[in-house]
């Protein structure tokens, strides 16, 4: 057109009835018959210019197609999105295979640099959306973050976190009990030696190396309250340790001590480790949390794999440790039957400091079985008193082989245990010991009762880590294995799990209760030394003494 435009223009205005594209007058510039004067009188015609090629309509925020490198034009210049749109291509139509358009009301996309948060990490379903802060699909939580997760959904009553897993709340409560100041203790431990860092940065080599730390610490050793640190307080043991056996063996040497005294005294001066069955037992609860992570998809591998130790690792460990099982009451109940609670008066003839070591040592009830007993739950069966043990309100029991029905011994008779019961009931009175109260930690009468017990120990010189209120339990047990009792019946008695399949299948209500009042009061425990709650002093060994052939006077 521009070339046409010019020729129009050199030759002048077009004769009339002329069309534009009709050929010019003969002698003009642009008559074919003369060409070397059209030529001279020609303008010059531009020279040819690549073809523009302009990008097509994209969003701001796309990249250029792959393999299609962006075309600028002669100038350099990327034509941009202002330019005249005479100088665009046509649209082209719309193709029915690509997507529709949105409208020009619709919202707008979202820049890519401001992504969508994260959702939460789903829970089991129907489980509170409302969980502890951090642990977010798409970012791994920091130790305390997920323990702090694990033990709310389990005090809830969850347990393997399955999408479809229905809530417990009484399995929830339970473990808020029993286990929810273990696993609290293992999160702070782990906090502490690992540093309190994100699941996803700990290492293979962190773990072992923690692993080997918390072996090595004092069995004393308290994470949530301790000023060292766990590798602090590992190696300040080592150190203390080989202090001491260097002065031993220095001192020992000086007084002329045979070797085999000296190396002796040297063991008997080391400093009690963390048991292994407490380091498995924090590797355990570890792995749980791990298996949470990965159930809730906060992290896909279980950091504990490979890192726990099996059956076969913790019994070598164990064999390799000093023995710390706990000790029975034998040889020792006549020391305690002298102290002041079994020998003066008592200020409160239902004291539980009286009774309760009483009742495990002749019933091998558990502490808390005894010390939550009701008064509905002691029972006269078939003509025998009985401990009737069952899951009743506000009670709790540690397996399904604690509900049994256990004679009351012939020595708590004698010492007034049923006119206890039967006071206690005119009173109005509900539980056997009213007056105990739960913990506010782990809410139960064992916690608060085991501190008292333990300080009276102290006091009046019985104190030993390994013969504590379960010693009495332990007691009875072996007492009833002495008198011959068959495995089955002392199983029943004591509330342990029974392996023979004919006694679980064909005798699941237990023994008859004649028969188990006479494996019962086989039991021999001399109970002369102890001053009745109720009655004259003379009274308290009329039983005894009638089995002697004397007569009380």
């Amino acid at each position: 057109r521009r070339r046409r435009a010019g020729r129009a223009g050199s030759a002048g205005a077009a004769p009339a009835g002329a069309s534009v594209g009709s050929a010019p007058p003969p002698g003009s510039a642009g008559d074919p018959a003369d060409p070397a004067k059209a030529a001279a009188s020609a303008p010059a015609s531009p020279a040819p210019q690549a073809p523009e090629v302009h990008a097509p309509d994209l969003p701001a925020s796309a990249p250029p197609a792959a393999g299609r490198p962006e075309t600028q034009a002669s100038s350099g210049a990327r034509p941009s999105r202002g330019t005249d749109a005479a100088r665009r291509p046509a649209a082209p139509s719309p193709d029915p295979a690509l997507p529709p358009e949105p409208a020009a009301d619709a919202e707008p996309l979202a820049p890519p640099s401001a992504p969508a948060a994260p959702p939460a990490v789903p829970g089991p379903a129907g489980a509170p959306r409302t969980r502890s802060p951090g642990v977010q699909r798409g970012r791994a939580p920091r130790i305390t973050e997920a323990g702090a997760a694990y033990v709310e959904l389990r005090c809830k009553g969850y347990k393997t976190f399955k999408p479809k897993e229905q809530v417990n709340p009484a399995a929830g409560a339970s473990w808020d009990k029993s286990s929810k100041g273990n696993v609290q203790s293992t999160i702070h431990l782990m906090a502490r030696t690992l540093g309190d860092k994100p699941v996803d940065r700990i290492s293979d080599g962190d773990l072992t190396k923690a692993w080997e730390v918390i072996a090595r610490l004092p069995n004393t050793y308290q994470a949530k309250t301790s000023k060292l640190s766990p590798q602090e307080a590992a190696a300040e043991a080592d150190e203390r340790e080989a202090r001491n056996a260097e002065l031993t063996r220095a001192r020992l040497e000086k007084e002329g001590a045979s070797p085999g005294k000296i190396d002796a005294r040297i063991a008997m001066g080391r400093i009690p480790r963390m048991r292994a069955a407490t380091v498995y037992r924090h590797m355990q609860d570890f792995q749980r949390i791990c298996r949470y992570l990965v159930a809730t998809g906060a992290v896909s591998d279980n950091l504990m794999e490979g890192h726990i130790w099996d059956k076969l690792e913790v019994q070598r460990r164990q064999i390799l440790e000093e023995d710390n099982e706990r000790l029975t009451w034998c040889g020792h109940l006549d020391a305690l039957f002298r102290t002041p609670n079994f020998r003066q008066p008592l200020e409160d003839p239902g004291d539980p400091m009286f009774w309760a070591p009483l009742i495990a040592l002749h019933a091998g009830l558990r502490s808390e079985e005894a010390l939550q007993l009701a008064l509905r739950d002691i029972q006269v069966v078939d003509g025998v008193p009985c401990f009737v043990l069952s899951q009743g309100p506000g009670q709790t029991l540690k397996s399904p082989a604690a509900r049994r029905t256990v004679p009351v011994h012939r020595n708590l008779i004698e010492l007034g245990f049923m006119v206890l019961v039967e006071r206690l009931r005119k009173n109005g009175e509900l539980r056997l010991f009213p007056y105990l109260e739960r913990s506010a930690n782990k809410k139960t009468y064992t916690e608060n009762f085991s501190k008292r017990f333990t300080a009276y120990r102290r006091k009046h010189g019985l104190y030993d880590p390994q013969r504590d209120f379960h010693s009495f339990r332990t007691t009875f047990n072996v007492k009833l294995i002495e008198t011959e009792c068959l495995d089955s019946q002392r199983r029943y008695i004591v509330g342990h799990t029974d392996t023979d399949v004919g006694i679980r299948h064909y005798a699941p209500t237990g023994f008859s209760k004649a028969l188990l009042q006479k494996r019962v009061d086989a039991v021999e425990i001399d109970i002369t030394a102890i001053r009745r709650p109720f009655g004259p002093e003379a009274g308290r060994s009329s039983g005894r003494a009638e089995e002697l052939g004397l007569r009380i006077v």
